[in-house]
């Protein structure tokens, strides 16, 4: 992939940019293929494709969980198959929006304040989207995929649902621990990340009775917002949301889990002048959704050392704080990542390490 140059004109640098010194040759260089303003103040982003037309469409919620925002939340799904022009093809605005994941054919949004009622939204025609039941709400929601739904409560014990039985009627077979933040879950392992207490590993082999392995509790972490793991599983990667606001070292750290007797900090990675949010690992790279710094990718090849080797700011804001980019996919069949920018709507962007895949199945080897 040809190095994204700097352009001279204003108006063509505005659209595209320049991407960040990377240091780490033009085959790992960020491209923005596109972007599509929408309305709302967007959040998370995820992907569909869908099998009857091999189209490829991202699903963008919109929405914070303040109540004053109530009004005004849903999800956007916009066709990104042509990627030089997404299409707008359908807003649903009967949906909260503030998190959304999909299974099959099928949207589930919750609102992120763990209360009221969550919306399963049937996309099989993407451009007449159906509401076709609820769920209670939760702060954030993962599917995994053999069709478990793993839902984080801020407060209140997380749940387990299988999607299997009827997708449009989720059956809650378990429910426990104190409640959590956001969780992933890959393979036969659940990352359970709970807000300012710990993050907790389980093995979920038997999604009816997850067996506790092991749990990171670091003084260095303020907020056990997110993360995801190495493809091998020897590593974790923690996001700490609120690190820069309590004077915490590092937005993301690192943790050893081959032992889960004895999880070991290994690594970590700071900027004091942004605030980090998501962060997802394919291969060796960590693509991250950054807030006010916009969309970054980091060389994970030495979990020990991650490497920034580059950058798009999607944000007119800067320093540390909450705009900006929320959230980034990049799991699409294509190979390209979409970024959501509470303000500046999708970004569609490409990446030279990110190679396309025929699945976006999120069991790890």
């Amino acid at each position: 992939m040809k190095k994204l140059a700097c352009l001279l004109s204003l108006t063509l640098a505005v659209s595209l940019s320049c991407s960040g010194d990377d240091g780490g040759g033009e085959e790992f260089m960020i491209e923005r293929l596109s972007r599509l303003a929408l309305s709302g103040s967007l959040t998370d982003v995820w992907g569909y494709m869908d099998d009857a037309t091999s189209k490829e469409y991202a699903i963008v919620g919109f929405g914070l969980f303040l109540p004053s925002s109530d009004p005004n939340s849903g999800f956007h799904i916009v066709d990104v198959t042509d990627t030089s022009n997404p299409v707008l093809v359908a807003t649903v605005s009967t949906a909260p929006g503030f998190d959304v994941k999909v299974w099959q054919n099928y949207v589930y949004a919750v609102d992120g304040r763990s209360t009221g009622d969550g919306a399963i939204v049937d996309i099989s025609n993407p451009s007449a989207p159906v509401v076709v039941g609820t769920f209670p709400s939760s702060h954030n929601v993962f599917i995994s995929s053999t069709g478990f739904m793993f839902q984080a409560f801020d407060g209140q014990p997380n749940r387990i649902s299988n999607l299997n039985i009827d997708p449009k009627n989720p059956v809650q077979i378990w429910k426990g621990g104190s409640g959590s933040h956001d969780s992933a879950v890959i393979g036969n392992r659940w990352y359970d990340f709970s807000s300012s207490s710990s993050t907790n590993i389980y093995d979920v082999t038997d999604p009816l009775a997850p067996r506790l392995l092991s749990t990171i509790d670091s003084p260095d972490i303020a907020l056990h917002h997110s993360g995801w793991p190495t493809e091998d599983g020897r590593f974790l990667f923690i996001c700490d949301e609120l690190a820069d606001s309590q004077s915490k070292p590092a937005d993301f750290t690192v943790w050893d889990i081959s032992d889960l007797n004895d999880p070991t900090k290994v690594g970590e990675f700071a900027d004091q002048s942004a605030t980090v949010h998501n962060l997802y690992i394919i291969g060796d790279f960590a693509y991250v959704a950054y807030y006010n710094a916009g969309f970054r990718v980091f060389d994970v090849s030495d979990p020990a050392k991650p490497t920034l080797v580059d950058e798009f700011d999607t944000s007119a804001e800067s320093g540390s704080g909450f705009d900006g980019a929320f959230g980034v996919y990049p799991f699409a069949p294509s190979g390209n990542i979409y970024v959501s920018d509470k303000r500046s709507g999708l970004n569609v962007f490409s990446f030279g390490g990110l190679q396309p895949s025929s699945s976006t199945n999120l069991l790890a080897p």
